[in-house]
């Protein structure tokens, strides 16, 4: 295992490895995993495979890639999540999509998650917006769906499920509630919701962190692969310490807060608009209905 290293004057050489890459560094972004995952191998393996790409023959040539840095000693988002997805078929003999869908989707009622949205269920994706202007009201062009698929075979653990606002809010009640969903089954338990929740981040990591995040992660950390709120005063939070969640791509928000019994998720696709700015008083909003 190799890693990225930036000389004194500038150069750049490529070095052995001091530290590996642990699970936990997976889970919070500090393993080190390049951000570019259509690399020349890569596309090599897809095009040997007929335009295919499993997910483990993908994540094979990405670990040929120097890391960006020594695992552990930043924080830098990007396909550390795949590679735990990876992790999974490993373990379990099945493809991600499988072992989350017996374990996870229809043990909750989750009817609408997954990689491929069926056939008889295509006519219910949501519009793309794209290049959204908030002040004029209109977008540049209108898609059909933020693409997050590379290529047939290829489950992103990181970014390639697609679900539905009704089966997400199943999700996020279940951690709200330390693991156990609106039906009785548990999913995980208490300890490890409470270790998901708990932030891992200080230092140059944290700094990296709110430096991703901008205005929205002010007073977050991150925990086991969401945002968890460190110092809710410093983002003016309604919410409890420990509440955490993310925020996706195109605007949709996720909040979970043990603590309050509050889980809150809504959901847009636009590009372009700085949503992020608005998520914070989304939430003040919600929470100050629920206390008066």
């Amino acid at each position: 295992m190799y890693v990225r290293h930036i000389n004194q004057d500038g150069t750049e050489e490529i070095r052995e490895a001091k530290n590996i890459i642990t699970i936990e560094n997976l889970f919070t972004m500090t393993g080190g995993i390049t951000s570019a995952r259509e690399t020349e191998k890569v596309w090599q393996a897809v095009k040997a495979a007929n335009g295919k790409g499993s997910t483990l023959d993908i994540i094979k040539m990405m670990a040929d890639e120097p890391l960006l840095f020594e695992p552990g000693t930043r924080f830098k988002y990007g396909y550390c999540h795949d590679v735990l997805g990876g992790l999974i078929e490993v373990v379990s003999g099945k493809k991600l999509g499988e072992y989350l869908k017996e374990n996870i989707f229809d043990r909750i009622g989750m009817v609408d998650t997954g990689f491929i949205v069926p056939a008889e269920k295509q006519y219910r994706i949501a519009k793309h917006y794209i290049g959204f202007d908030s002040k004029m009201h209109k977008s540049r062009d209108i898609g059909e769906i933020y693409d997050v698929h590379a290529w047939d075979g290829y489950e992103s653990g990181g970014g390639g499920l697609v679900s539905s606002v009704n089966d997400y809010i199943l999700f996020a009640a279940a951690l709200c509630n330390y693991g156990i969903a609106e039906n009785g089954e548990r999913i995980l338990s208490e300890q490890s919701v409470n270790a998901m929740r708990t932030n891992r981040l200080d230092g140059q990591l944290l700094n990296d962190f709110s430096e991703f995040g901008g205005w929205s992660k002010a007073g977050y950390g991150y925990g086991l692969g969401v945002r968890t709120l460190i110092d809710r005063e410093r983002n003016n939070s309604l919410s409890e310490n420990g509440e955490f969640g993310w925020d996706g791509a195109c605007g949709c928000y996720a909040v979970i807060d043990p603590a309050a019994q509050v889980a809150i998720f809504y959901a847009q696709q636009e590009a372009g608009s700085q949503w992020w700015e608005w998520h914070g008083t989304v939430r003040n909003f919600a929470y100050a209905g629920i206390w008066s």
